[in-house]
């Protein structure tokens, strides 16, 4: 962790935009105030929105659950809701989709996962049929009753997450913070003194070796609580404990201490940030350097500027009235130079 102090206007924020760019990492700037809470930066609880959007992603999962099912000795659909063997349009669903899906694949879990879930291959294997035709072979072998429980596993597991976040009324949003640390963002805390002392505490577990934060405010789960894609794909962890991407990086900026409405950070905080002064702007030719490049934009962009000369001149004349405002009306002769 970097933390940048120097007076306003001396590049600090600048210079962490340019890292980003050239890392080409994303980069979440967050304006520190006096009035900003823990929340701001951790996030909270919030009513559940697109519960529409749930539903139906519940039936669809539970409608490609079904067909995709392997097993034609024990078909699902006699037993499967009958908005799914027989599709119907989003809007003519009935109000109790989600739970009839829910307790669906909860009946299924139940009938091929019993007791700890490793004793399903037993129960299908005492019901072993045989074609009606006078096949002698079983439809289903003994082989593929591992492969049928840990589908059935999967698929609750997933049924019962997005259950879960259907009926919730309230569900927590992460906050820039965390939401930086699981995707491996750079983050920006600027002015961070002007924020309470009990805000910025909470970053100290995140500014340790081990980069870690226990969400208090959102509880839940512990870390091993694991919840696997139907399909096969990534892992969703929901956990209280957030432990920060390795590319992730977090930079703070304040003012110096001692200015009217600056605030000082607490010893134990300011000594986990590696500290570096920034100083200001006072050559004339860093001044004109920046004068050159705002004042050429605008004669790139607006045809009915004066020529490159008059700029010239202009820029001339900002920078004879700085010197005259700063030498001879402030009496700081080390201001400008």
């Amino acid at each position: 962790p970097v933390l940048l102090v120097g007076d306003t206007g001396c590049g600090k924020t600048t210079v962490i935009q340019l890292l980003g760019v050239i890392l080409k990492q994303q980069l979440t700037v967050v304006n520190c105030h006096a009035s900003t809470e823990t929340s701001d930066l951790l996030g909270g609880f919030r009513p559940v929105r697109g519960r529409q959007k749930i539903a139906e992603e519940i039936v669809d999962l539970v409608a490609s659950f079904v067909h995709n099912w392997s097993d034609p000795v024990h078909p699902l659909q006699d037993s499967a809701p009958e908005f799914i063997v027989e599709p119907m349009s989003k809007q003519d669903l009935p109000a109790d989709a989600p739970k009839k899906c829910y307790d669906f694949m909860r009946d299924l879990k139940q009938k091929y996962c019993r007791g700890d879930g490793h004793g399903g291959s037993e129960s299908i294997s005492s019901k072993r049929r045989k074609l009606e035709d006078g096949n002698a072979s079983p439809v289903t072998t003994d082989s593929e009753c591992p492969r049928l429980i840990e589908q059935v596993r999967r698929g609750y597991k997933q049924i019962e997450t997005l259950y879960q976040n259907f009926s919730a009324l309230f569900e927590w949003a992460d906050g820039p913070l965390v939401q930086s640390m699981k995707e491996g963002h750079l983050i920006l805390l600027d002015e961070m003194s002007l924020a309470e002392d009990a805000v910025l505490e909470r970053l100290n577990s995140v500014l340790e070796p081990s980069r870690t934060l226990v969400l208090a405010e959102r509880g839940g789960e512990g870390p091993e609580c694991v919840h696997d894609s139907l399909e096969g794909g990534p892992s969703q962890v929901y956990s209280s404990q957030v432990t920060s991407h390795d590319k992730w990086r977090i930079f703070a900026t304040m003012n110096p201490g001692g200015d009217f409405g600056k605030r000082e950070l607490s010893p134990a905080l300011r000594s986990r940030f590696t500290e570096i002064w920034v100083p200001s702007i006072t050559h004339r030719s860093d001044i004109d350097l920046v004068l050159e490049r705002s004042l050429g934009s605008t004669v790139a962009t607006n045809r009915s500027t004066p020529c490159d000369n008059s700029i010239k001149a202009l820029r001339k004349l900002m920078l004879d009235y700085f010197e005259w405002f700063n030498v001879d009306v402030c009496d700081d002769p080390n201001s400008f130079c």
